[in-house]
């Protein structure tokens, strides 16, 4: 049961007091404080309020991450109302999908993502009059909590088919949030400095940004804003601004490493911990981390899904210390079980189900309440789970079993890789065959052939890859997971015509 201050902090939904969140958005950066940001958000809340918008109306948000989307997201959860935080990423055709699907009443976009905005939906744009006289001063009295309304819905975007709308109660956020308090491993007592750069229509970017500035007991929080990713701007931050913490989806962490030289030159000595969301960090990626960010005293790789929320925690009961490549011991009050190699989960933090799509959800969930992530994992004998990847990439060549993880943690470990991927092909007398894709490090110009060769020493036979083909950059999916789909369909074409 969470005590009831807790919940008190966690339904708030304001930013807390002597935060100060600094937007990159302008230039020059502008700095603003708690006290600024919760008159605004109540202001916003108001001017939605007088619209005379439906009861449970789903409010649609479009543009990079800011100041201004924070405070409409605040603005709506205290309103009661849904916020549908859109990927900006997406085409045109999926994003008019997300808004047909969500029922969406009001779209709230940036000037530059006008063009995602179909015919026949009420918009407007943020900055403009009309947005401004949203903002409405006087007393703003919030409607009477109710746990059970959707707070979020966010799709997630598959390699086949249309999003998935995952439905989120404020039920679950509060749980969800609670955990990733428990999670946090920060000084909360101590000055807090993040720099947050991931997107805020993906869980990942609503647990660093939102649920830092709503639930911190820091004495002092800053809260940079960086509208999006470019690893050497990111780096010029951390120089900037110190942080102590930082929070990157673990693809971001990839492409900082290959700025050794300017790495070098900054000084990273605040930095007391990284932890890489939304995809795995090789063992590989948290040794070079470790190694460029020696402040650093924590270096994690959480788990977690945009159904799920947190999951694992970095600690363990008996003061266990975590290896390096775990994503932790399940936090207190989250069951978990592996059927058949895939993790199930049960939690009072999962969604409450796929939005008009009951049968995706049914699929998913067991008779007695766990979700299955598809997600293949193994356990050790002292609880610590481990990620070994997805249940749907595994695929077998001849009747072995080939999980592309372990493959491509051996190929990760040659000096020159910087990222690999192993996608299986149709074959007709093996049923598949494994083939790899990899990205080289800055510099480096070690051959196709030369990666096989050093593949043949270090898999199974059966593990060996057919070829080894070396790309400029691998392709990733709009959250910036690489695109194994898209492989797997380069390599047959490859193949056919070689």
């Amino acid at each position: 049961m969470i005590p009831s201050d807790e919940l008190k902090v966690l339904t708030s939904y304001s930013v807390v007091p002597n935060a100060e969140l600094i937007d990159l958005n302008y230039s020059p950066p502008r700095t603003f404080t708690a006290t600024e940001a919760n008159e605004k958000i109540t202001q916003l809340a108001k001017g939605l309020q007088n619209l005379g918008l439906p009861d449970k109306a789903r409010i649609a948000i479009m543009g990079d991450v800011s100041y201004e989307y924070l405070c409409i997201m605040l603005a709506v959860s205290q309103l009661g109302l849904t916020s549908v935080a859109l990927n900006i990423k997406l085409p045109f055709n999926s994003v008019k999908y997300c808004l047909d699907d969500s029922n969406s009443v009001l779209i709230l976009h940036a000037p530059e993502f006008k063009h995602l905005v179909p015919d026949g939906y009420k918009a407007v744009e943020i900055g403009s009059s009309e947005y401004n006289a949203l903002h409405v001063p006087g007393e703003f009295i919030r409607p009477p909590y109710q746990e059970d309304n959707t707070q979020y819905i966010l799709y997630t975007s598959g390699t086949t088919g249309n999003p998935k709308g995952v439905v989120i109660s404020y039920k679950n956020r509060v749980w969800g949030s609670f955990y990733s308090f428990l999670q946090r491993q920060t000084l909360e007592d101590s000055p807090v400095t993040n720099i947050h750069v991931s997107p805020l229509y993906h869980l990942a970017g609503i647990i660093g940004l939102v649920t830092t500035v709503t639930i911190s007991k820091s004495r002092d929080l800053k809260a940079v804003i960086m509208p999006r990713f470019n690893a050497r701007e990111f780096i010029n931050a951390i120089g900037t601004y110190k942080p102590n913490e930082l929070r990157l989806v673990a693809p971001m962490m990839g492409m900082i490493l290959a700025e050794k030289k300017l790495l070098l030159q900054t000084d990273l000595s605040s930095v007391k911990a990284v932890i890489l969301t939304s995809s795995a960090a090789p063992e590989k990626m948290q040794r070079e981390v470790r190694y460029f960010f020696k402040s650093a005293t924590l270096v994690a790789n959480p788990y977690g899904m945009t159904e799920t929320g947190p999951v694992f925690s970095n600690t363990h009961p008996l003061g266990i210390d975590k290896p390096m490549n775990s994503v932790g011991y399940p936090l207190d009050g989250i069951e978990t079980r592996i059927v058949d190699g895939v993790l199930q989960i049960k939690s009072n933090a999962m969604l409450q189900t796929y939005n008009n799509n009951p049968d995706a959800y049914s699929k998913l969930m067991t008779e007695d309440g766990f979700f299955i992530t598809g997600d293949l994992f193994r356990v050790n004998k002292y609880g610590f789970y481990f990620f070994q990847g997805r249940a749907d990439d595994m695929f077998k060549s001849g009747g072995e079993k080939i999980y592309p993880g372990e493959i491509e943690s051996v190929i990760d470990k040659h000096p020159a890789v910087a990222t690999s991927a192993v996608v299986g092909v149709p074959d007709s007398i093996k049923g598949y065959k494994p083939y790899a894709f990899v990205q080289l490090k800055p510099d480096e110009n070690v051959t196709g052939e030369k990666l096989k060769e050093y593949a043949i020493r270090n898999v199974a036979t059966y593990q060996i890859p057919r070829e080894v083909w070396v790309l400029d950059e691998l392709p990733k999916t709009s959250i910036g997971k690489i695109d194994r789909k898209l492989l797997a369909d380069m390599a047959a074409k490859r193949i056919a015509n070689h």
